[in-house]
């Protein structure tokens, strides 16, 4: 009898937690912008690919959320480019702007890349991150390298879940270039303006893009940022709005080129062993919007696809350069036969410097005009 009471209890109590969490919200608490349990985790709010927009009484522009199938998680899917990256009109309406970052640790030239080393097609496979060919460990966002880049218009309002799945280590991410004025809490410097976020939560980063220019986001916890935890950031402004309108013919997302050195082990035993033994914090390869290959001296070791940019001959491009570099600065940039005309860096317009042979990229990013 003293079971059967026992037995019967326990089910009473577990219907009531059950119950319970069926009333539990699936969408973050935004005043807190923390979802620590594992149920909130893994709720639609964390998996959404992408919104669809529609326009609210407001005259701002709302996402509806657009499914995924079950067995294909975020990170997993080949999607079409976001809503929110769209031209930017003169008298059109801001819109909000949702991005889901699912943030693991991953390996560089896995499984998931089959026969990369030797057929470049399979590089090209869902989940491959060949980078330059050689085998490490690294981070990545939604299984990209770099992580998804975020393209919105002025004032658009941003939103990211950021789903933390590193075991036992926190994360957060940083919006570089962006000024954060009016939401410093947002600037994702851990232990300055938020803590870390934990393993196994998400956290929830909204603003409004205030200042246009090329940015770029990355983690600012440890050494995460050079295995492999950073994006682009581009916010466009109207035409109107643009000094240098006049001086390119197409500004293509395409353009957008993030240059990382890259080592063939984690940023912290590089650094560790630079400052503390006899290692030295020279990359192995440089990689370009996360493709490279590895010589080792003058003899070419991997043959992983390299970056490609598509041109057109009397044709001028905006290309936005970022360097994502951790543990090497400065780093040159030319184009072999072509000058470049440099119009902004560090996310701000100036007078445009022509006919400049290269460009020291001491900074983090700056835009370069090209003619082809």
């Amino acid at each position: 009898m003293a079971v059967t009471r026992i037995l019967v209890a326990f089910l009473a109590s577990l219907v009531f937690f059950l119950a319970e969490n069926e009333a539990l919200p699936t969408t973050p608490d935004v005043a807190s912008n923390e979802i620590s349990t594992i149920e909130k985790l893994f709720s639609p709010i964390a998996t959404d690919p992408y919104t669809d927009p529609s326009t609210d009484d407001e005259g701002t522009t709302e996402g509806i959320t657009t499914p995924e199938p079950e067995d294909s998680p975020p990170w997993r899917a080949h999607r079409p480019s976001h809503p929110c990256h769209r031209p930017c009109l003169e008298g059109g309406s801001r819109m909000i702007c949702h991005y889901n970052f699912a943030v693991e640790w991953y390996y560089a030239m896995s499984k998931a890349c089959f026969n990369c080393s030797q057929n470049s097609s399979d590089c090209f496979r869902p989940d491959c991150v060949a980078a330059n060919g050689v085998k490490r460990t690294i981070i990545t966002v939604n299984r990209m390298l770099p992580g998804p880049s975020i393209e919105v218009c002025l004032g658009d309002h941003i939103i990211v879940d950021v789903a933390n799945h590193l075991s036992e280590e926190g994360t957060s991410i940083h919006w570089h270039g962006h000024h954060q004025r009016g939401s410093p809490y947002m600037d994702g410097v851990p232990f300055i303006s938020q803590c870390p976020i934990p393993s196994n939560s998400v956290f929830r980063y909204q603003f409004v893009a205030d200042n246009p220019g090329t940015h770029f986001w990355h983690s600012h916890t440890g050494l995460q940022r050079g295995d492999g935890h950073f994006g682009s950031l581009i916010i466009r402004t109207t035409d109107s709005n643009n000094p240098h309108l006049g001086l390119y013919d197409e500004d293509l997302s395409e353009h957008t080129v993030s240059i990382l050195d890259w080592s063939h082990q984690l940023g912290v035993a590089m650094f560790t062993a630079h400052y503390h033994s006899d290692g030295d914090n020279k990359p192995k390869s440089m990689l370009v919007n996360g493709k490279g290959r590895f010589y080792n001296d003058t003899q070419q070791v991997t043959s992983t696809p390299l970056e490609v940019f598509t041109v057109r001959q009397g044709v001028r491009y905006r290309f936005r350069v970022i360097n994502a570099g951790v543990q090497n600065c400065p780093i040159e940039l030319s184009i072999d036969n072509h000058t470049l005309t440099v119009i902004s860096s560090d996310g701000s317009d100036f007078k445009p410097k022509i006919g400049i042979g290269f460009i020291l990229l001491v900074l983090s990013y700056m835009s370069v005009r090209g003619v082809f």
